[in-house]
């Protein structure tokens, strides 16, 4: 029972050092940190998108009323040419023809300086789109403002100015075209900076995902898979079976544990087998001792004492104690000389001896006789 004892504090001490190994801190090969770390770039390729994603939105806010602004503009413009060119304002419609054109000037003026054409221009910063918006600008100030201004202040010219208003309307139609040409390159630009990021976050993902899915089936589902075959082998008294892996994260930790506290286990269970035997062997030995201490007081019981049962007495003794040489040797007190050497049914080396009286003193090695 001492070894029982010894041997399993022997086990729960290492057990208890060896699990105060696996929680020692190793944060540099850790599994945990070494999943976590692509979860958190994970997350953060998925924030940074969602942000991309929203600041491409606000920025491309007014990009689409820009165009459609500007290609009122256009529309505008024709139609001042129309008011000009309109014969009826010939016959006493001045007052119409005034009104109109100051209406369509406050317009083209507002949408030029005061509308989201302006705020994507200054928004965006570009040299392509600052150039074009320069150009309409300066056109508009210096080629269309003129006419329309003496256009309202003599409506009765306007036949006249409109060959002029014409020739210089073509030319500042085609200055909006390239403005609308940039806005949308500005906006095509976004779009294609948040596809491109979109299409680095999802090859990103993806590459972090393979390497999540590898490196926990590399350290962590194989591991633990054979650790549970190996489990349950032990569960059924093999302890022959040990974990392969082998690392310094958590997983190996907990391998290199099972692995020595399966070494431990079988040691311990093969002195407990040994002595487990030994105590049944003597059990064994002390039960034919006495069954043959039994089968002797029935032979010693019966009257009268013959020598076919002393032969059985004693051939039982033999077989109880495992002695190769042994016999009985019957004498009588009043005539040493005469005596009755009984041996074991079977024995066909007897011991040979001339004395009984004094047979013990002749030593184990006497003919190889023991009475």
């Amino acid at each position: 029972m001492r070894a029982f004892e010894r041997d399993g504090y022997l086990v729960v001490t290492t057990m208890k050092n060896m699990l105060a190994n696996l929680f020692r801190p190793r944060l540099s090969r850790s599994i945990t940190l070494q999943v976590a770390i692509p979860m958190v770039l994970i997350g953060v390729l998925a924030l940074s998108s969602m942000l991309v994603t929203i600041m491409v939105t606000l920025y491309s806010e007014h990009d689409a009323e820009a165009i459609n602004v500007a290609g009122s503009m256009r529309m505008q413009s024709y139609r001042i040419a129309v008011l000009l060119a309109d014969p009826s304002h010939q016959y006493g419609n001045d007052a119409d023809l005034v009104e109109s054109l100051q209406k369509e000037y406050q317009q083209l003026s507002d949408k030029l300086y005061q509308s989201s054409i302006t705020r994507v221009v200054s928004r965006a910063n570009k040299e392509p789109l600052n150039v074009a918006y320069n150009q309409v600008q300066s056109r508009w100030e210096r080629d269309i403002v003129p006419v329309i201004q003496q256009a309202i202040a003599k409506p009765g010219e306007h036949l006249t100015l409109f060959q002029n208003y014409r020739e210089r309307v073509n030319s500042y139609v085609n200055d909006i075209d390239r403005l609308v040409l940039e806005i949308q390159r500005n906006a095509e630009a976004k779009n294609e900076l948040l596809g491109i990021y979109e299409g680095l976050s999802v090859f990103l993902f993806i590459m972090v995902l393979i390497f999540i899915i590898m490196n926990v089936d590399q350290r962590l589902v194989k591991p633990l898979n054979e650790l549970v075959r190996c489990a349950k082998q032990v569960s059924v008294g093999d302890f022959s079976r040990r974990t392969g892996y082998e690392g310094e994260d958590e997983i190996g930790l907990l391998s290199k544990v099972f692995n020595d506290m399966t070494v431990n286990l079988e040691g311990y269970y093969r002195r407990l087998e040994l002595i487990v035997n030994e105590k049944t062997e003597h059990l064994q030995r002390s039960n034919r001792v006495l069954d043959c201490l039994y089968r002797t007081a029935q032979h010693l019981s019966k009257l009268p004492i013959e020598h076919e049962r002393l032969v059985e007495v004693i051939t039982d003794v033999k077989k109880a104690t495992g002695i190769d040489k042994v016999s009985l040797c019957l004498s009588n007190e009043a005539n040493s000389d005469k005596y009755d050497l009984i041996h074991p049914r079977g024995d066909y080396n007897p011991c040979h001896i001339n004395d009984c009286v004094n047979c013990h003193r002749r030593g184990d090695n006497a003919d190889g006789c023991s009475a």
